[in-house]
This record gives structure tokens, C-alpha cells and sequence, in this order.
């Protein structure tokens, strides 16, 4: 199983599914169901591991993005939403390094989350 498929599988397991969908894929679909966020779970690269021959660090973007358009209540949904997913993050010991704001497919408003998870070689 592929890292990008375990973090998503953790994410799914750790949520709450009626607020959030985990999608372990590239790309976001054309429609967010309003009312659920989307999480979108991107593989980015691998590097080695500063310390350990043989293993690797994989590097991640998780994407959260809400089907709200509305400024105001977009804003509320994204921070409260954020705080969710930046929690399952840390319980698995997960190192995640900023969250940036972005607009995804030109419409939903969200956050890029990056992340690095150690891992053994493929």
C-alpha cells in the first residue's frame, strides 16, 4: 500500500465523515458536497531520511476545501475545519509544516496543508 493511500486511510479513520470527505487522489472533484469538507491527500516527492540508510521521507499536500462561497461563513467553516484536520495530523506523529491559504479550482476557498512522512522504500 502506498503512503499517499495509508495517510489517506488514517485521515478517512480519524474524521468525521459527515463533515469531511478524504480523497486519496491528484485531484479535488468538480463538486464539493455542501455541507462536508473535502480533503484531498496529494503525494508531492520522496528525499532520504537525514539519518536513516534506506528510508525516506515522504512529502505531502492536503488539501481542505469547503463548498462554501460565502466569505463570512467560509472563513468560520475553514478555521474550525482546519483545527480538525491539523489535529488527526498530529495525533499520528505526523510532522506538517505550514497551511496556506488557497482557492481551489477557482471557486472553493481552502487550505494547502504540507506535510513530511518518514517511510520505507517502495
Amino acid at each position: 500500500m502506498s503512503a499517499r493511500t495509508q495517510l489517506a486511510d488514517k485521515l478517512t479513520t480519524k474524521l468525521n465523515r459527515r463533515r469531511f470527505a478524504v480523497i486519496p487522489a491528484e485531484t479535488l472533484p468538480d463538486q464539493i458536497d455542501a455541507g462536508r469538507c473535502a480533503v484531498v491527500v496529494r503525494f508531492r516527492d520522496y528525499e532520504p531520511a537525514p539519518n536513516a540508510l534506506g528510508n525516506l521521507v515522504a512529502s505531502f499536500i492536503v488539501t481542505l476545501a469547503t463548498a462554501t462561497t460565502d466569505p463570512r461563513t467560509a472563513e468560520d467553516e475553514l478555521d474550525a475545519r482546519l483545527a480538525e484536520v491539523i489535529a488527526a495530523i498530529d495525533s499520528f506523529g505526523i510532522v506538517w509544516t505550514k497551511a496556506e491559504k488557497v482557492t481551489v479550482k477557482a471557486a472553493y476557498p481552502g487550505f494547502d496543508i504540507t506535510l513530511t512522512v518518514p517511510t520505507t522504500p517502495l
